[in-house]
């Protein structure tokens, strides 16, 4: 062993400042909020140097003495038990003000509703040690092995699992359901193409029919339906009616003057 060596050491072992300080204990704690205040004032020293220097021993003595305090507190499995706190901080803004109930919020106090509690809609399956849905795909299926071994042995071959089987069976009816449903929407498709082609040509019909000769001399359109020809009305002129009335006016009269000339 170096004998020089061990010397450094215990030289610079006996430089180090002591734990327990010659200072004073003159700071006021809060251990709460493991908090130190020196309020004494502070002298400075003919120098910058020598006053940088008694700053910080005064520093390190007042931090010794606060890791005292600290290491004095009682013990509860090897962790420190604070004190309640001895300085209360004022707050930066007022409290809040009391929110004042709404209509609903007084209608459910008076009520007595409370609001439903969501289950937690996941279950534990001890069988793969997953969480599974409780509801819905992939939920887990509550079903003793027994039942369904008895459920689909009579329908399976010796030798086959009936659990692959009725998941295939599963697999088979969701594939036919979304065989139907692309068809169902193939003929939806089609159904409303051929409305829609059909208001066209009705739309197409009653425009030509709109027209001066009644679409006989329109241009004829793909898919068109036949049209019946339709004739048009003549009407007479608006004294027709007046002249009826005069000319059966005059054959009367004339008829009774033969009458007066012969008596």
């Amino acid at each position: 062993m170096d004998v020089r060596k061990f010397l450094a050491q215990k030289k610079e072992a006996e430089s180090l400042p002591s734990p327990h300080p010659a200072k004073a204990d003159d700071l006021s704690y809060d251990l709460a909020l493991k908090l130190a205040d020196d309020s004494l004032p502070f002298e400075n020293g003919e120098t910058y140097a020598a006053t940088m220097k008694a700053i910080k021993r005064r520093a390190r003595d007042n931090v010794q003495l606060f890791v005292n305090q600290l290491f004095a507190l009682p013990k509860e499995e090897g962790e420190f038990l604070l004190p309640p706190r001895q300085e209360v901080l004022p707050r930066a803004f007022a409290p809040p003000k009391p929110k004042h109930e709404t209509k609903w919020e007084k209608h459910k106090k008076e009520k007595c509703i409370k609001k439903r509690e969501r289950t937690d809609g996941k279950v534990f399956d001890e069988t793969s040690g997953r969480w599974l849905p409780r509801y819905g795909m992939r939920a887990k299926r509550i079903e003793d092995d027994w039942v369904l071994e008895d459920k689909y042995t009579a329908q399976y071959a010796e030798g086959e699992d009936p659990f692959i089987k009725a998941k295939q069976e599963r697999k088979g009816k969701v594939a036919e359901n979304e065989k139907l449903r692309r068809g169902n929407q193939i003929q939806a498709a089609r159904d409303a193409k051929a409305e829609r082609k059909a208001e066209i040509l009705k739309t197409l019909t009653a425009a030509k029919r709109g027209t001066a000769s009644m679409g006989r001399f329109d241009a004829k359109v793909r898919d068109e339906p036949t049209q019946k020809e339709h004739k048009r009305s003549h009407y007479g002129s608006n004294t027709a009616k007046a002249d009826a009335e005069r000319e059966k006016l005059r054959k009367l009269a004339s008829k009774m003057l033969k009458k007066s000339q012969r008596t």
